[in-house]
């Protein structure tokens, strides 16, 4: 009574496989790989275009500090 196992997601699969095709897994993945993409971006967690802004805030905001500290000297 745990998690699932391997034999339980090969029976999904093949489930999956008769019921939509061979011909219509690649379409109905770049769809669903779309919707996640979609997701994320509204979300604001694309992790490409987030990690860049990120590591420029970081940049900027340490800039910032250093600038501060000269002038408290």
């Amino acid at each position: 009574m745990g998690g699932i196992s391997i034999w339980q997601i090969i029976i999904i699969l093949l489930v999956i496989i008769i019921l939509f095709g061979m011909g219509k897994l690649p379409k109905i993945a770049e769809e669903l790989g779309k919707a996640l993409k979609m997701f994320r971006s509204s979300v604001g967690t694309d992790d490409g275009a987030s990690a860049a802004k990120n590591k420029r805030t970081a940049t900027k905001s340490a800039k910032t500090t250093d600038k501060t500290k000269a002038k408290k000297k």
